[in-house]
């Protein structure tokens, strides 16, 4: 039997009317089925070679033995786990929507905060929106949510964003320089 239990050539192989046929003939009478079928021998020996390629069948041994479980297998690896908490909100890295429910939210920006800013590092707007392009294509509004939620802060000229209780950078002194 194969490891690879993809699904897409096994619905392939299963389109084919006499590959199907012969997988029927196995499956209801066994080995002994296919040699009164009306199936000519070179058909049934190709789909026989193509079901074991498939590795729902192995004709080394006696009687051959079929592996009927490649389906569940194959379907296992297909379907895809549906997301659970957070990560219903993504899909492949993106925000696919802005949780309604507050907390949720919340948690979404978290996530989003600390996958993208370190606590050591200012960054501009122009800067700030690039990290946040990786998860959104409406940047502004991401931004707008991060520092509404105080999970991003914004200086007093806007001109820098950090996370909460970094240091902040220094500040020259305005004015006449006291001396």
């Amino acid at each position: 039997m194969t490891d690879n239990a993809d699904w897409r050539p096994l619905l392939a192989l299963l389109a084919n009317d006499t590959t199907r046929e012969v997988w029927a003939h196995l499956i209801v009478g066994g080995q002994e089925a296919l040699s009164t079928s009306p199936i000519p021998p070179q058909k049934a020996e190709r789909s026989l070679a193509a079901l074991e390629r498939a590795g729902l069948l192995d004709r080394s041994t006696q009687p051959w033995t079929q592996h009927p479980e490649v389906f569940a297998a194959a379907l296992s690896r297909a379907t895809p786990g549906t997301p659970v908490g957070i990560e219903r909100f993504l899909s492949e890295g993106r925000i696919l929507s802005m949780p309604t429910r507050p907390a949720e939210r919340r948690e979404l920006l978290e996530l989003v905060a600390a996958r993208t800013f370190t606590a050591d590092i200012d960054l501009t707007e122009p800067e700030v929106n690039e990290r946040l392009g990786a998860w959104s294509a409406d940047v502004a509004l991401l931004r707008r949510h991060l520092v509404d939620q105080g999970i991003l802060d914004r200086d007093p000229s806007g001109a820098h964003y950090r996370l909460p209780g970094a240091p902040t950078a220094p500040q020259l002194p305005v004015g006449p320089a006291l001396g």
